[in-house]
Parts: C-alpha cells; structure tokens; sequence
C-alpha cells in the first residue's frame, strides 16, 4: 500500500508541478521545484530503477552532458545548460519516465493538465474580453494568468494557442467514442473551450500545431474521433461567425511570414564554421538587437535553429535523436491505438518548428518546449518501459 501511495504522491507532485505552465511565471514555476524534491526523494529507488532500465535517458544524459559542456566555449552568461538546468530537467524527465511506467497513469497527468488549462483558457477568455478595451475578433487573446501586471498583461498569443493546442489534444483523446458515457461530455465541452481559446489567440503556428496533434487522432481513431471533431468543428465554426467581416480576418491573412524567414536569415549568415560544427555554446544569447532588426528579438523563433546555433550540428544530431527514439515509440504504441503520445508528439514537433527556443531546458524565454516536446516523450518511454 505504501509503495503504490508514494508512486500516487510522484504523479500527482509532478502533475501539480508542469500546472505552472498554465499559470505561473518562469522564476515561480522555477522556485517551485523545490517543492517537489522530497517526493523525488521519496521516490529515489525508482528513479534509480528507472535510469538503470531505460536507455532513452541515457541518450538524454548525453545531450544534457554536451549542451553543458558547451558552455565553456560560450561567449554569453545565460543560466540555459548550468549544473542547476541539467540536474532538474533530467530529475523530471526521471519521474515522468517512472510514472509512464504505471499503466494510465501518463495519460491521467496529460488530463489533469487538460482540465487546468481549459479552466486557465475559460477564465482568460472572460477577464480578457470583459475588459471594454479588448474585442473578441480585433484582440488575440492572451493568457491572464502569467504575468498579469504591467503594461501588457498576460502571456503572448503564440505561446497561449500552444498550451491551449496541448490542452485539446488531451482533452480530445479523453472525449473519444470508445469511452462514451458522461465522462466524454464533459471532455467534449473541454475539448471545444480550448479550441475556441486557440482560435481566439489567432496564431496560426498554434492553430497548424494544435490541427496536426488533433488530425492524427482521427487518422488513427477515425470512426472514434467524431464525436470530438464534431465539437472542434463547432468551437471553430463559432469564432468564424464572430471572426467574419472583422478586420482581424484580413489580417491573418496578411500577416505574411511575420519576420520570421528574415530572423533566420540574419541569424544564420553570422554562423562561422567552427559554430556550425560545435555552436556558440549555451550560455550565449541568441537575440537580435532592436538597432539591428525592426523590433527586440528573444529568441530564434524555432527550437530546432536554437539548438543548431547554440550546440551546432553535433547537438542538433543529438536531440533529433533523442525525439526521434521517443517518436519510434509512439508509433508502436499508435498500433496498439495508444494515439495520444504520437499525438502529442507530433503537435509539440511542429509548435516548436516555427517558435520557440532551447527545449531540454527549464531557462528559455519562451519556457513551454520542456511540456510540449520532452514531456509526452518522457511518458510514452516509460510506458513502453513498463510493457516490457
């Protein structure tokens, strides 16, 4: 009984833990770790197992080993990659293994986070278009519940369409015909308040990710999926009517490739050979400088570019291959209509291609890659773990 309640108090830690990306800043959602070492502690034995038993972590050790050591040839004094980044993100990814190993307890962590972040999206939506300054089809909606204060309060659009992509795509998985009973109304009504929410935030790199996450679900699912569709089709359908004939219609339109192809450019044709090989190292700063851009760029605006500038080719090759391995697995365990963990996968694959920056760490500006990407990567290894 004691053994199957701390494993209970190892989920429901963590679980309570990745919630701080749905309504907490990075430095408390940092700060908060500490909260969950005495759980890791209790759980050590099977963390310990957990690293002895599945070889995914070892690669992962490997890639945080490099992306650390590539902070001594680093020009910059950025935290990505110091002993504290390294030790953390790989103590989670430990316990996300370890608790994908238990049967269903991976995907109720991948619910749990659903229904938060359908309550973070249903209250944003409220607080941000009561306020008479703010327009449902003229103003991206934006998540309340980071960084409320200041002159632009809440999180940026882009990042608060992704978390509400994850959300759906959860919550989707949960409101599939096989399980059809009340449960799977309430997932349905979930389902579409956060479609809804990234309709609202009108990024469509969200919108491309969160669609790819939910369109395997149905290529997968198929017949089992139409209850879901049906109510993402309805959320969509209901924010084009108000969408319709508002300037915001042109707009997305017209927005073009928002800078992002001449961020690239300007970030690669300054990369010299030996950083194309090793990188800058982890510590440097990829920003641009508003003097030599039209506006203060944060980051690259693609994980997969940080990586390569920041760990060069070798590091690129390493965490392609570490989510590469992971998505080996959930592909076999889609076979097995275990959908969700491709799922999740191949939405946070592609949230991350166009946005976004470092994702094996805690530090990056934009703070979601560790949830979208490492995270069911995590899970679905130690599920497979676990069947074996």
């Amino acid at each position: 009984m004691l053994w199957a309640a701390r494993e209970m108090c190892l989920a429901l830690g963590v679980g309570l833990w990745l919630c701080g990306y749905f309504m907490a800043d990075g430095w408390e959602h940092r700060r908060a770790f500490k909260w969950l070492v005495p759980v890791l502690v209790l759980n050590g034995d099977l963390l310990v197992k957990s690293v002895r038993q599945t070889r995914w972590l070892w690669a992962v050790a490997v890639l945080l080993g490099w992306q650390s050591a590539s902070r001594w040839w680093s020009a910059g004094n950025e935290p990505v990659a110091n002993a504290i980044d390294v030790v953390v993100v790989y103590l989670l990814l430990t316990a996300l293994v370890t608790i994908g190993r238990k049967e269903k307890a991976g995907s109720q962590v991948v619910g749990g986070l659903a229904v938060v972040a359908c309550l973070v999206t249903g209250y944003s939506l409220v607080a941000f278009y009561l306020d008479p300054e703010h327009h449902l089809a003229s103003h991206r909606l934006k998540n309340l519940l980071i960084y409320p204060e200041g002159s632009f309060p809440g999180l940026n659009s882009v990042l608060t369409g992704m978390l509400c992509g994850f959300g759906a795509v959860g919550a989707a998985w949960f409101a599939r015909r096989e399980e059809w009973g009340i449960r799977s109304v309430f997932w349905l009504v979930v389902l579409a308040i956060l479609v809804f929410g990234l309709m609202a935030t009108l990024s469509r790199g969200a919108m491309l990710a969160g669609g790819a996450g939910l369109g395997v679900l149905v290529f997968f699912l198929r017949k089992a999926m139409w209850p879901a569709l049906v109510a993402a089709t309805i959320a969509v359908l209901a924010f084009l009517a108000v969408l319709q004939g508002s300037e915001a219609a042109a707009g997305i339109v017209e927005r073009g490739s928002t800078g992002r192809l001449e961020i690239y450019r300007w970030f690669l044709e300054r990369v010299t050979m030996p950083e194309a090989l090793v990188g800058k190292g982890m510590a440097t700063a990829v920003t641009i400088s508003e003097e030599e851009f039209d506006w203060f760029v944060h980051h690259p605006h693609s994980s997969y570019l940080a990586q390569f500038l920041l760990t060069g080719v070798i590091g690129l090759a390493m965490m392609l291959a570490v989510i590469g391995w992971a998505g080996r697995e959930t592909l076999a365990q889609a076979r097995h209509r275990e959908v969700l963990w491709l799922a999740l996968l191949v939405g946070g694959s592609v949230a991350v291609l166009f946005d976004c920056a470092q994702v094996f760490s805690i530090y990056s500006a934009p703070r979601i890659e560790l949830l979208l990407i490492a995270v069911p990567a995590a899970l679905v290894m130690g599920r497979a773990g676990g069947e074996r």
